[in-house]
């Protein structure tokens, strides 16, 4: 045991008044350490206030407060230790939240005083944790250990003082030592090109979906190195990924990395270690005139990319802005850099006051007045909005030297402030009076409300100040419960309800139920409805929800009916299963986890696969410069198997000329994995220099996003990396282009600003239009940029656009904003102009100093006039079941109405002039204009709802398949060939094996193919007529197949775009397997059509979209993938062009045929074409698996449409379009060929199709009707063996819901109706198709 402290805390306060002089009180006390005393004073009410802190030892005392000769007070404190002998006891296992980061349970303790009462808090420490805690928490004790073990053990110990001794505890363990997989230690190059803030990643797998994180550390030797904490990007069937990021790796070398109670050795070797952009300043000046210019400058060195500027004041939030704002000269090697902005210059003592710029803090050191006459708060009150969660403050105030803004802190004590809010004048409203003196009104959120009667310790106790600073940053501050006034008493306090909400705990919670639970968001999303019921009404309840890496906070609404309260939240699909985590609070109490209440109380969640991270780049390929195409490029496979592709961009930066291209990317369905081309067109004069991808932003259909900057700082969290696959190759988003060197060239200065108006009128938007004149119109490249910076550095961009009036010497150029009310009041704003560049990357820009040098408009004032209008700067949320409707804004009182559309006026709504509550009934799901209607004008906003989409039970169904096609019954013909090739049935002829056709009187001819092995080309070359079938017939036969052309059809038959499939990339899988890849693009989507092509040796059975086909012995089956089409509406169709062809070395005494028909087994369509007694035929099943489920298909004839050679006797050729329809994914489509040989001698002559050439005429003779009774001269009927070649699959690669497929028919029939007679005719007349031929494509 160790020595503990035994001091208690102490603290008191007292509030009098002096009219005579301000006295400091005499305090005695009795023993302890000398206390902290603090003093405040205020001048308009002659009262101080005293705080004292202390800490005493065992034991009773005094302390005595005398204040002259006023009066005298006694304060009695008492200290006590506690007994060495308790116990603590787990009344249930740790658990984790990921809302606090923590691990906490309740304990039960025995042996205390129970006349002391319970202690507030332990001292405690713990040696495997940073921070752990045991409090006296809701009528509990609460043990909690913050973030992760510093090792793995399977009991945690923690250590407690009790009295002047401290004793060991052990609690078991959470984390259980599971297994694990070590998958990849990957880091980042740091780079300029890929960024210079990327931090070295790690990753690892782990056989586990509990909802507690694994246990992590790393170490170098014996110290512990920091790491960001990891997070779970994705689970697979019970395999979680989890990844994080490497915070300082220069000091990685020989690593030992820990996770749960395994161990890795690991080495990384860093390449180079992280740059940081750094500002070296060359001035900071101030311009001599009645407000003060302050101007920071630097040179930045070797830029790439947009530059992001960090910068505050000392009483300001950080801000950033990229660049091209505060860039003034030189070029990306060296790039000057500059940004004014303006206080108010009065004369007095100095003050100081600091300024961040990047990383740098800079001194300011102006002239400010200590006023004699200092701000006095006369009046303060606070009310709270029903329902809307927020604070009415209104403060009544004299503020001589004016009043600049208002801050809002939560604070422990004067050196630490938890958080910090700012009000500017575009913030507040002025009610009455004006800045110097007056009232104003501010929106005051409740989760910086005081915490303090919650608390259980003073070092931790919080309070809450209010602080009026006037223009020379002079301040004066009230704290809640501190007096302002004594006569009459006045303090800061909240409405009743806000102050007494300390005694809220778990045993306040009547119940927590769930509209749904045991939900299952595995592909499945949806709102759900949380019931709290207390044992009594509160003001305000907040739920806190974490089902991703974001927080969400929200309000709960009231239900009298019901005496409970009902949180609305939406929770996105494929998160991690388990339970979720969440919390409640009231506006002044801790708050209170979901793991200190019952497992009732909790909501159970089932993810089958969970996807926390954004769609990734799967594989990029970089397309160098072509002079031909002037073009650049990557060609892209965005991915995201689990949630889907929704959208998102990617912009591309030239690194000389600082162009930017912005490039969006949003296919009109979700996508899970698709081709892209993301391509950039060159200028025909192109200069040195580099292309890089500077930005990626990408989201799936969850809202989970994935973002890569080039420059971004500080960024621990590149799990979300759509490069996550290229953290090796830090040029893959880079291309060089060669050119010629860029030079120094005269860039366009600007030579005149006009600003309309020419000053800013206080209480109303403001319109201001500016425009700029510019010379050296030739050199200029793009449109400049306006910046309006206010004095507390908050920045308005302002885009131009030339004007028409541009001449030879001179550009135009006009940029227009509103401007909020009151924004940038008293002092108006400096103006500064930047993005000036010309053709090779000069650089030009004017900070608001640089203006004022050149005798050019640098400042827009505010006028003296003041003109009160309503404005509505924001608004709530808004269901699209309705409910209230929040607006937020300036002088809402002015408002006599509200219009809503669709709705009457709501008239005499009592309203704040900061906040009006409109309760709407009724369903909303397109976005309404609202209107607020005052006397001389109106002003509005649009509201666009959130469609509430309940969560369902995902069920497992499948659309209702449509009526499949099926062939009409056939005549018998010939007898089937006789008893031993075939029967007779009801459909027609069934054919016994090997024969085949119509009448069962052809066969196969075993052909070994010629495939060709760089286009998806198949050849039977020297076909002859074997076993001596017809002895006479020594010519060779020669057949082909190829696939041509494919097209997108609209409605009407008409061809909207056509591809010809030239180019192909080629394979050979196996002996008797190739493949083929083409690629065509749309709109930048690239379509893939991969063709298989494989010849069978053998007979085999195959079924194909619930049709069984069989493939004979020889055959050919060409199997077509084709993935994501863009289509230009949904009306239209594709359609796959193929071309088969016939030829014969016998020039006379020949015939060719062609024939087009249905099949009697298999539901098909066949071609055959004939010469002589030698057939090709090949056979396309109506069916095609689309977007994974089967539909009906149908081909026709293109041989008018396509230029068909003329028709010879010896050769014949076709071009068959097989009709694909509309499809989001895939789509799967089946023909197959065969060759045929005649079985006798006789020829044709009587078929009307037949071409025929004979030696006694020379001359084709074509449809003979063999009238003359002379020999036939057509093809005659015979035994025909076939080449066969199989199956054309097109495949496209992904299912969609059923529901918005039975949506799509129902639109289609509708759109379809008023034009189906139009459809007949063009069916029947179209010059594209052939008039007979044309079938419709599948509807699906």
């Amino acid at each position: 045991m160790t020595s503990c402290s035994t001091k208690c805390y102490f603290q008191a306060s007292i509030m009098c008044t002096d009219s005579s002089n301000v006295n400091e009180p005499t305090v005695t006390w009795d023993s302890g350490t000398t206390p902290t005393i603090t003093y405040k004073y205020n001048t308009a009410s002659t009262s101080q206030y005293i705080n004292l802190t202390t800490q005493t030892l065992v034991g009773d005392y005094k302390i005595n407060f005398k204040y002259s000769f006023l009066f005298s007070y006694d304060i009695q404190s008492s200290c006590k230790t506690t007994p060495t002998s308790i116990s603590i006891t787990p009344i249930e296992p740790l658990s984790y939240n990921f809302l606090d980061d923590s691990y906490t349970t309740i304990v039960s303790i025995t042996g205390l005083d129970s006349t002391f009462g319970p202690v507030k808090e332990f001292d405690l420490t713990c040696p495997l944790f940073i921070k752990c805690t045991l409090k006296y928490e809701q009528l509990r004790y609460r043990l909690r250990f913050y973030g992760a073990p510093t090792s793995y053990a399977s009991l945690w110990s923690f250590k407690v003082c009790l009295g002047s001794t401290q004793r060991d505890f052990t609690i078991a363990s959470p984390i259980n030592a599971i297994n694990f997989t070590y998958s990849d230690i990957s880091y980042y190059v740091p780079d300029k090109a890929m960024g210079k803030f990327i931090y070295p990643q790690y990753s690892f797998n782990v056989e586990s979906n509990q909802n507690i994180p694994p246990y992590l550390i790393l170490k170098n030797n014996a110290e512990s190195l920091p790491l960001s904490k990891p997070y779970p990007i994705k689970s697979i069937n019970g395999i979680s990924t989890y990844m994080g990021s490497f915070i300082y790796p220069e000091n990685y070398v020989n690593t030992t990395f820990t996770l749960n109670a395994q161990t890795l050795d690991i080495e990384l070797k860093p390449t180079s270690s992280l740059v940081y952009i750094k500002s070296s300043v060359t001035s900071l000046k101030s311009a001599n005139n009645p407000l003060s210019i302050f101007t920071v400058s630097s040179t930045e060195t070797d830029v790439y990319g947009p530059i992001p500027l960090y910068y505050g004041l000392n009483y300001g939030n950080k801000k950033v802005i990229n660049s091209p704002f505060s860039t003034i000269n030189g070029d990306n090697n060296q790039l000057q850099q500059a940004f004014s902005f303006l206080i108010f210059k009065s004369s007095a003592s100095l003050f100081q006051e600091k300024i961040s710029y990047n990383t740098v803090q800079l001194n300011i050191n102006n002239a400010k007045e200590t006023s004699a006459s200092p701000t006095i708060i006369e009046a303060l009150s606070a009310k709270s909005l029903a329902n809307d969660n927020q604070l009415i403050i209104t403060i009544q105030f004299t503020c001589p030297n004016g009043l600049l803004f208002i801050s809002t802190q939560r604070i422990i004590n004067e050196m630490t402030v938890l958080d910090e809010v700012f009000y500017y004048h575009q913030d507040f409203n002025i009610i009455s009076g004006d800045y110097k003196s007056g009232t104003v009104e501010l929106l005051y959120n409740y989760k910086y409300t005081d915490n303090s009667t919650n608390e259980t310790n003073l070092k931790d106790k919080m309070k809450f100040n209010i602080i009026l600073y006037d223009l020379s940053l002079n301040s004066i501050r009230l704290t809640k419960g501190e007096y302002f006034s004594i006569s009459p008493n006045k303090y800061l306090s909240f409405p009743t309800g806000f102050d007494l909400n300390s005694n809220f705990a778990t045993s306040d919670i009547k119940s927590v139920s769930f509209l749904f639970n045991n939900i299952d968001l595995t592909n499945n999303s949806g709102y759900n409805i949380m019931y709290i019921k207390l044992s009594g009404q509160v003001q305000s309840l907040k739920l806190t929800i974490k089902p991703q890496f974001e927080v969400f906070e929200i309000f709960g609404t009231w239900n009298q009916t019901s005496l409970a309260y009902q949180f609305i939240f939406y929770l996105p699909g494929n998160i991690m299963p388990g339970v979720l985590s969440y919390s409640l609070s009231l506006p002044t109490s801790n708050y209170i986890f979901n793991t200190q209440l019952p497992s009732a109380y909790q909501l159970n969640i089932i993810s089958n696969n969970t996807d926390l991270s954004g769609p990734i780049f799967k594989s990029i390929t970089k397309i160098p410069y072509s002079e031909g195409t002037k073009e650049i490029g990557w060609k892209v496979t965005i991915e995201d198997l689990t949630n889907g592709y929704k959208d998102g961009f990617v912009i591309i930066t030239s690194s000389v000329d600082n162009k930017i291209y912005n490039i969006s990317i949003t296919p009109p369905i979700i996508l899970y994995s698709f081709d892209y081309y993301i391509k950039v067109i060159l200028p025909t004069d192109i200069i040195t220099q580099d292309y890089f991808i500077s930005q990626v932003v990408f989201y799936d259909n969850q809202g989970v996003n994935s973002t890569y900057e080039s420059n971004s700082f500080n960024d621990f969290y590149q799990y979300t990396n759509p490069f996550i696959n290229y953290v090796t190759d830090n040029k893959i988003n880079v291309i060089s282009v060669t050119g010629r060197k860029a030079t120094v060239s005269p860039t366009s200065k600007l030579v005149e600003i006009t600003v309309s108006p020419n000053e800013l009128i206080f209480g109303k938007d403001n319109f201001v239009s500016i425009k700029l004149s510019l010379d050296n119109p030739n050199f200029l490249i793009s449109k400049p940029v306006v910046y309006l910076t206010s004095s507390n550095i908050e920045i308005i961009e302002c885009k131009t656009e030339q004007e028409t009036s541009a001449n030879k010497t001179h550009s135009f150029f006009v940029c227009n904003k509103v401007i909020a009310s009151g924004f940038g009041y008293p002092l108006g704003f400096g103006l500064s102009v930047h993005n000036i560049y010309s053709s090779d990357g000069n650089i030009n820009g004017y900070a608001s100093d640089i203006l004022k040098e050149n005798n050019l408009q640098y400042h827009i004032p505010y006028g003296i006039t003041y003109q009160e209008v309503p404005s509505i700067s924001r608004k709530s949320a808004f269901s699209s079941e309705g409910g209230a409707l929040y607006l937020y804004g300036k002088s809402l009182t002015k408002c006599t109405a509200f219009q809503v559309e669709g709705f009457s006026p709501v008239l005499n709504i009592p309203v704040y002039n900061s906040q009006v509550s409109i309760s709407l009934e009724g369903t909303f799901s397109s976005p309404f204009n609202i209107t607020c209607v005052y006397n001389g004008g109106s002003t509005f906003t649009t509201v666009n709802p959130i469609i509430t989409k309940y969560y369902t039970d995902p069920i497992i169904s499948s659309e209702s398949s449509e009526e499949l096609p099926t062939n009409e019954p056939q005549k018998c013909l010939n007898n089937c060939g006789g008893q031993l090739n075939g029967y007779c049935s009801s459909k027609g002829c069934v054919c016994y094996s090997p024969y085949i056709g119509e009448d069962c009187s052809s066969q196969v001819i075993v052909v070994t193919p010629d495939i060709n092995g760089t286009t998806p080309v198949v050849t039977f070359p020297n076909i002859t007529d074997p076993g001596n079938i017809n002895p006479n017939n020594t010519d060779i036969t020669k057949s082909l197949i190829n696939i041509v052309e494919l097209r997108e059809i609209d409605i009407f038959g008409k061809i909207v775009k056509a591809y010809p499939l030239n180019v192909w990339i080629a394979k050979q899988s196996s002996k008797y397997v190739y493949q083929y890849q083409a690629s065509i693009e749309s709109d930048g989507f690239i379509t893939s059509i991969t063709t298989q092509v494989e010849w069978f040796d053998r007979d085999t059975n195959l079924t194909f979209a619930n049709q069984k086909v069989k493939i004979v012995k020889s055959s050919v089956k060409y199997t077509i993938d084709i993935t994501f089409y863009k289509f230009i509406s949904q009306l239209n169709s594709l359609q796959l062009v193929m071309k088969a062809s016939l030829n014969s070395t016998q020039s006379n005494n020949v015939c060719s045929t062609k024939q087009f028909g249905q099949t009697v087994d298999d539901n098909s369509d066949y071609i055959k074409l004939s010469i002589q007694n030698i057939s090709l035929y090949g056979r396309f099943v109506k069916r095609a698996i689309v977007d994974g489920t089967p539909r009906s298909c149908s081909n026709i004839l293109l041989d008018n449409s396509m230029n068909l050679i003329q028709k010879q006797s010896n050769s014949s050729q076709t071009y068959i379009g097989i009709q694909i329809p509309y499809f989001r994914n895939n789509v799967k489509i089946d023909p197959d060929f065969s060759v045929l040989i005649d079985s006798d001698n006789k020829n044709n002559k009587g078929n009307k199709d037949s071409v025929c050439k004979y030696s006694d005429s020379g001359e084709p003779i074509e449809n003979s009707d063999n009238s003359n009774g002379g020999e036939e001269k057509g093809l005659s009927k015979t035994k025909i063996a076939g080449i066969v070649i199989g199956s054309v699959a097109f495949v496209v690669a992904a299912l969609f819901a059923g529901g918005y497929s039975i949506y799509r028919k129902k639109k289609i029939a509708k759109q379809m109706a008023p034009i189906n007679v139009k459809l007949t005719k063009v069916n029947n007349s179209s010059s594209n198709m052939d008039n007979n031929n044309y079938l419709k494509p599948c509807i699906h």
